[in-house]
Order: C-alpha cells, then sequence, then structure tokens
C-alpha cells in the first residue's frame, strides 16, 4: 500500500494511526475475541480465569500487548500463527488461547481439533473489520461503501453461515453507520465502566464467582464488539451505590435501568431495548389479587432505589411499603410472611421463585404498569447516547429471541413492543406473558399453576 501497488486491502481495523494512509469503509464484521481451552476443564469465563495458567498467543498479534499491559502476571506463551497456538493448547503445552473466534472456529474444525471448545469473552474490542482504500482514492472508497451497502441481511448472514457458522455468526450484529466524530470519540473513551444491578436475575447479576452475567451482560457484549468498546467489569455493588456512582461519574453506563424524571437529572437515556410487565406476587394461601387497590392497608414488599416505589408512592400512597435489600429478599419475605405481597417485574420474580423453590408464592394478579429498560449513561456524554441508540437500531427479533431464550427459554415474538416473557412452570407448563397482560389471563394461568405445583417442583427449564 505504501508503494501504491495495491488498491485496497481487505479485513483491516480503523485506527487513528492508519488514517494517513487509508481511506476506510465502514466496519462490515465485528468478530468477538474469546478464550479458546479443551474440554473438560473448568468454565474459563474471562480474563481473570486465566490467573497462573499459560495461555497461547500468536507472536506480533495485538492480544500479546493487551495481555502484557493489563494481565501481565497471566504467562504468555508465544506461536508463529493462530494454528500453532491452538495446536499447543490440544496437546497441553498450553492451557489456553486467546483471539478471534470466528478464525479459531474455522481452524478447530478444519484441523480436527476436537478437544478443543469456546470458552468466554475477553473484555475487550473484538475485530472491527473494514475496507483499507489507498488515500489518493477516496472515489474507489464511496464505490465499495456502496457495494458493501447493498448487500442485504440475508446475503450477510448466508456468508456468515458459511465460513463462521451460525453460532458464530449469531454474536456479531450489523455494523453501524457513525459519524466522524463518533468514531473519534469512540476511539477516546475505548473502555467504559459498567454499573450492575448484582442481585436482579436473569436480567442482571453477579453470580457466585464473581462474574457479571445474564440478559444485560449478553447485550453489552454484543454492542461491545460492534462498537469496539471495552466493558470495564463491574464491582458487585449494592443498587444504591450503582445510582450515586454513575451520579459522581465514577461509573459510565447502567446498561439495564428504566427512566424516571429524578434519573434524569443525572444521567441520560438510550433507547429502550427491552420491556417487562409488574405483577403481583402472593402466598398462594391468600389468593388472587385483582389489582393494587385491593393492597391498600397491605405491607407490600419492594425493593431499595427500584422506580416502583416511585409509582407507589404516587399512585397507591395508601399502600405500606416494606423496603429490602433485593427481590430475592422480598421474595422470602412474603414467603414467610413478613409482609403480604410483592410487586416486581415477571421474569425476575419467576426465575428467583423457580429457583430458590419458594413453592408457596404465585402470580396473584398484574398491575398497569410496565417498564422500558434503556442504557443509562452518565449526564456529561450526550455522545455516547447516540451511539448507543444506533447499536440497538441494527437488533433484530433473532437476535432477541436468541438472547431470551437463553435465560428463559420463551420465544420472543414481535408485538407493538418487545416485551419480556417468562415462564414460571412446573415441568411442562409455561406462562408465557406478552404484551399487556388481561386479568383474565392470570387467573387462568394461574389456576394451571397451582394444579402443576401439586405434581411437580417450581423449576425454571
Amino acid at each position: 500500500m505504501a508503494a501504491r501497488r495495491l488498491a485496497a486491502i481487505m479485513d483491516i481495523t480503523p485506527k487513528p494511526s492508519r488514517e494517513a494512509s487509508f481511506n476506510f469503509t465502514r466496519p462490515y464484521l465485528a468478530i468477538p475475541h474469546v478464550i479458546v481451552a479443551r474440554k473438560g476443564v473448568p468454565f474459563l469465563a474471562s480474563e481473570q480465569a486465566l490467573a497462573d495458567r499459560t495461555l497461547a498467543l500468536e507472536r506480533g498479534f495485538g492480544n500479546v500487548a493487551y495481555f502484557r499491559e493489563h494481565y501481565p502476571d497471566i504467562p504468555l506463551r508465544l506461536y508463529p500463527d493462530t494454528l500453532s497456538a491452538l495446536e499447543a493448547v490440544s496437546r497441553g503445552d498450553a492451557d489456553a488461547y486467546a483471539g478471534n473466534r470466528a478464525v479459531a472456529l474455522h481452524l478447530i474444525e478444519q484441523h480436527f481439533l476436537t478437544n478443543l471448545r469456546i470458552h468466554g469473552n475477553l473484555n475487550k474490542p473484538g475485530s472491527i473489520l473494514a475496507l483499507g482504500v489507498r488515500k489518493d482514492w477516496p472515489i474507489l472508497r464511496d464505490i465499495l461503501q456502496k457495494a458493501l451497502d447493498d448487500i442485504t441481511p440475508q446475503e450477510r448472514e448466508r456468508i456468515l453461515k458459511r465460513w463462521i457458522g451460525g453460532a458464530a455468526a449469531g454474536d456479531s450484529l450489523p455494523p453501524v453507520g457513525l459519524s466522524e466524530q463518533e468514531r473519534r470519540w469512540l476511539q477516546d473513551h475505548r473502555e467504559i465502566r459498567l454499573g450492575v444491578d448484582r442481585a436482579w436475575p436473569p436480567m442482571e447479576f453477579i453470580d457466585e464467582q464473581g462474574q457479571y452475567k445474564g440478559i444485560s451482560r449478553d447485550y453489552t457484549r454484543l454492542f461491545g464488539n460492534q462498537l469496539g468498546i471495552r466493558w470495564v467489569e463491574p464491582e458487585p455493588l449494592p443498587w444504591d451505590r450503582v445510582l450515586a456512582g454513575i451520579r459522581n461519574q465514577t461509573l459510565d453506563v447502567i446498561p439495564l435501568i428504566s427512566h424516571t424524571p429524578e434519573r434524569e437529572t443525572y444521567m441520560n437515556f438510550s433507547k429502550p431495548y427491552l420491556t417487562a410487565r409488574v405483577v403481583i406476587i402472593n402466598r398462594q394461601s391468600d389468593g388472587r389479587i385483582d389489582g393494587l387497590a385491593q393492597l391498600k392497608g397491605k405491607h407490600l414488599a419492594v425493593v431499595k432505589g427500584y422506580s416502583l416505589i416511585n409509582d407507589l408512592e404516587r399512585d397507591y400512597p395508601e399502600i405500606l411499603r416494606d423496603p429490602y435489600a433485593s427481590v430475592s429478599d422480598a421474595l422470602h419475605a412474603v414467603s414467610e410472611g413478613r409482609s403480604d405481597a410483592f410487586v416486581g417485574i415477571l421474569p425476575v420474580a419467576g426465575y428467583l421463585i423457580g429457583k430458590e423453590g419458594l413453592r408457596n408464592l404465585q402470580v396473584a394478579g398484574t398491575t398497569e404498569y410496565v417498564k422500558y429498560f434503556a442504557m443509562g449513561i452518565r449526564k456529561d456524554w450526550p455522545e455516547l447516547v447516540s451511539i448507543v441508540n444506533k447499536a440497538i437500531d441494527t437488533l433484530d427479533d433473532e437476535t432477541r429471541n436468541r438472547i431470551l431464550r437463553r435465560w428463559t427459554t420463551v420465544e420472543f415474538k414481535r408485538q407493538t413492543d418487545y416485551t419480556l416473557a417468562l415462564q414460571v412452570l412446573g415441568g411442562a407448563l409455561l406462562i408465557l406473558l406478552v404484551g399487556s397482560l388481561w386479568l383474565g389471563q392470570v387467573k387462568r394461568a394461574n389456576r394451571a399453576l397451582l394444579e402443576s405445583r401439586k405434581r411437580l417442583a417450581l423449576t425454571l427449564e
């Protein structure tokens, strides 16, 4: 390219240091970087799991500098190419490999490295790929960009499945059309600090090993790969400290939060990308509840700092609110008779009822509230709001379905809004609540649920 004997380079990552020599198209592919290790070893979820393990990397690749800078205690063993690094892991000379998922999957399949599998994703941008055109030919860049824009989603999917495979293809989203100003902003803000609700499964949570998981984790991973953002892993902070962190800017983004006027004073919001119906949970012995008005004078378990408290204070001041530190604590209070009922979104309540074996609880009724969840972004970063909104616009139903199935095993279908569904089931019973739930549907669902609980333990498949 320097001698101008080539017109363009495929699969090049746009960087400021290269802009003097290239005109770049918009990125057309973002492939995550993953950890590869042998089958049968404990799951290696992220870089932290590689402590005291030997990591095989390609000599001269960017991941060498990344690990030496951010994880200097991880011993590295360098190889001339990706295949050599993967073969070293396969025969036991190294414990793991980290790199481009598409390349790793292709080589594992082509060279029958059947004892290897993909583990977790690295918490760093993956491979952001574009066309780099010689600097003195800007018209060629525009021509190639028009050709890329003409590729349909179906054609793109066929290409990805042919060379990467369906599972890997699903880990990337279409390129985002960012302005030059937005691209430069991302270049200047490569690391973004996350704050999450540590005990809000399956929406988001920190597990026993300190790993961030849940629905919001899957979305942030997709957006991070797509935009080239490295999310700084969240700490297991109480929710009130997460809100304080975004207020005082020790945190940058809350990936899943509902909008309130009070919160808008200290954070900006992206477009909503998830919605969930708020339901009432009580003990089976207390019967059904036809609405929140029926709880006047009763003790209602709520979670400190949640936006539902504002709704209840405004609309139902006669309800006595019992604040708890988490949804789990609130549900146990109802189960044990310390509070009369709990209100919260159905996916979280159902997940925890099943996980913690609270078999005496039921979905007692619905409410008029629907929560719309967006990304909360620190107030002085309006640029990131625009960037995230463009990424949200690339989401399709297949991607949303895949994420929801992973955490709720319920099919997601497009309605007038995107509504989370949850199964609260015994055996094969599914209670699918999509969109606005009518009271009659809740009654019928609970009758079926009560009958099934006599035979089966409440579980979440």
